[in-house]
């Protein structure tokens, strides 16, 4: 017997068992999948999303074949560390890396102190008489100072004016951003309210 107002398929063994599925999109920009992150892993979301291969490439180009204490990605990433944490001074972004091995680290550069070669002086000793003797030479940090990062920026900045590269980064985002939002920016929005003024 068939219920009340009911229609006659819903009685039937296969609409009972088949349940509507409702689809849920998930935001191309889910908040909660980064809120929980750290500051670390939100850094290397940076590093890792970064389309910076052919500054990358025009640095080492600008270095050739001079010193390589601190390899060009390293000294990148420290540059976008500044940024991303919002260093003021180049100061303030050597003063972090001294501070927290675990960012140079991630960076790139090698947090052991390093050891110069050593040298070798002719020593006169009664026993022995004169000969060379050689005398190791003292530890010292391997962390960038601030003239090498001055030196570094300085080149970013030659690399932004000769090809536009740095700048040029922000374009290359937005076009991947539109490759998966193809209305992006065609729209703006924003929120405001009226702010009242009272005069004395």
């Amino acid at each position: 017997m068939k219920k009340p107002n009911t229609p006659a398929h819903e009685d039937s063994p296969t609409y009972q068992s088949c349940p509507v599925k409702i689809g849920e999109t998930r935001p191309l920009f889910q908040w909660d999948d980064v809120e929980p992150l750290s500051d670390f892993q939100r850094l290397k979301l940076v590093f890792d999303n970064l389309p910076d291969e052919q500054i990358l490439a025009a640095l080492e180009n600008k270095r050739g074949h001079g010193r390589n204490d601190y390899p060009v990605a390293a000294m990148w990433r420290a540059y976008i560390v500044g940024i991303v944490f919002q260093h003021h001074s180049t100061e303030s972004l050597v003063r972090e890396l001294k501070r927290n091995k675990d960012l140079l680290s991630l960076c790139g550069f090698d947090p052991l102190p390093r050891q110069a070669k050593p040298s070798r002086r002719v020593v006169d000793e009664p026993d022995n008489g004169a000969f060379i003797k050689e005398f190791p030479a003292p530890l010292y940090s391997s962390d960038p100072n601030s003239w090498n990062f001055s030196h570094f920026f300085q080149q970013v900045e030659e690399v932004e004016e000769e090809t536009g590269l740095v700048s040029g980064m922000m374009e290359t985002l937005q076009e991947e951003l539109k490759g998966s939002l193809p209305d992006f920016a065609e729209r703006m929005g924003y929120d405001g309210k009226a702010i009242d003024s009272h005069s004395t």
